[in-house]
């Protein structure tokens, strides 16, 4: 460990083009000694270590990169975050691998929405970081200033992903108190502004940021930035790439009445993926917006389960045409025949009578709902159809 009175004598005695030149010296402790001097420097170091991270010596390019990185972060932060631990925060999201997604853009009906901090932080050779608070502020730094960093992952460059993953995982803690108020610089700081996204790429990246912003919880973060995000959203409803749209449609679960056009048009999206993960909204929305375009979303959804919660948001609207389509989905042979009918058994207000065997009572409630179907009324007291 360098001590303080030698790190505050070289950045006394040195200006920061010099400290910032000290970093690519051929020994190792005049290079560790010179970065935690310009650490000690922060802001003031900022314009010297620019022109570092430009420079032709690879190390000092990259080390000046780093320096810079974390003196940005601290800045941004408000408050003094550990080089180590912010370094080995940023490695355990560099090496996230999702290991329920397939190959190709379009994913089908695989839960992309599935951001448990565990398995967001996890470390080669299997180890997993344990949810911890402490992370908060390096989550921030990361998504404030990502780090330097070269490639390209999951088609977005290293730093973008980072930032994206960052905020996904914050997203899952509690935010309170001084986070909550950095969270909500940081975001102001770094979200995307302006128009529209001018390439596919950019695309990518808007949609996954704006993505995981939406699905923020507090509320005060929320509000603070809304507006802007629910501007972005509408736009990224518009991408020609399937997989932005689904990444926009996964953000629109919660209940938000400026966002029910974006919604309204991702239900009738060409692509089956994206009106699949759209109707996988609607179990916790009001639908009432949606009444009259439900019978739609219940003809052509893609999969049996989104077929059930859009028939399902449909009988909340009083449509009876949800009654005839959980008696599809009951008569079919998949797993979710018996939730589809448990559903119309608390959907209709029918005999006690009908029991039995599942098919035999399938019959008999088919019948009962065929002969009062026409006499059957909405009853939005007891939420369900009833007869006179």
């Amino acid at each position: 460990m360098i001590a303080v009175a030698t790190i505050l004598a070289l950045a006394l005695a040195q200006t920061p083009e010099e400290l910032v030149r000290q970093l690519g010296h051929e020994e190792a402790s005049r290079r560790e000694e010179a970065a935690t001097a310009l650490e000690a420097l922060g802001e003031k170091a900022i314009p010297a270590l620019e022109k570092g991270a430009k420079s032709e010596d690879p190390e000092i390019r990259e080390r000046a990169a780093e320096v810079l990185s974390t003196i940005r972060v601290a800045l941004m932060v408000g408050m003094r975050l550990d080089p180590d631990r912010l370094a080995s925060v940023r490695e355990a999201i560099d090496d996230w691998r999702d290991r329920a997604r397939g190959p190709g853009p379009v994913r089908g009906d695989e839960d992309l929405s599935k951001t448990a901090y565990d398995d967001l932080l996890e470390f080669p050779g299997g180890e997993t970081r344990p949810a911890d608070l402490a992370d908060i502020p390096y989550l921030l730094g990361i998504l404030s200033h990502p780090g330097p960093g070269e490639g390209v992952v999951e088609g977005l460059p290293r730093a973008q992903y980072l930032q994206v993953r960052a905020l996904q995982a914050i997203r899952q803690f509690p935010i309170a108190d001084e986070n909550e108020t950095h969270l909500i610089a940081v975001l102001r700081a770094v979200l995307p502004s302006g128009e529209r996204p001018t390439s596919e790429a950019d695309e990518l990246y808007w949609g996954g940021l704006f993505s995981e912003a939406a699905q923020i919880t507090q509320p005060n973060v929320r509000e603070a930035i809304r507006t802007p995000v629910i501007a972005a959203l509408g736009l990224l409803a518009e991408s020609k790439q399937p997989y932005v749209r689904i990444l926009i449609a996964i953000a629109l679960a919660q209940d938000d009445a400026d966002t029910v056009p974006i919604l309204a048009r991702l239900l009738v999206d060409p692509d089956p993926h994206v009106r699949g993960w759209a109707t996988g909204c609607l179990k916790d929305r009001d639908p009432t917006p949606f009444r009259d375009i439900l019978p739609k979303v219940v003809a052509d959804a893609p999969y049996p389960r989104r077929r059930y919660e859009a028939a399902m948001a449909l009988a909340a609207c009083g449509e009876k045409a949800a009654i005839d389509a959980l008696f599809d989905l009951a008569s079919g042979s998949d797993g979710s025949w018996y939730e589809a009918f448990s559903s119309i058994q608390g959907l209709l207000a029918a005999p006690e009578s009908l029991t039995g065997q599942k098919e035999r009572v399938l019959e008999q409630w088919q019948a009962w709902w065929t002969e009062h179907r026409a006499t059957a009324r909405w009853d939005p007291d007891q939420e369900r159809f009833v007869t006179e």
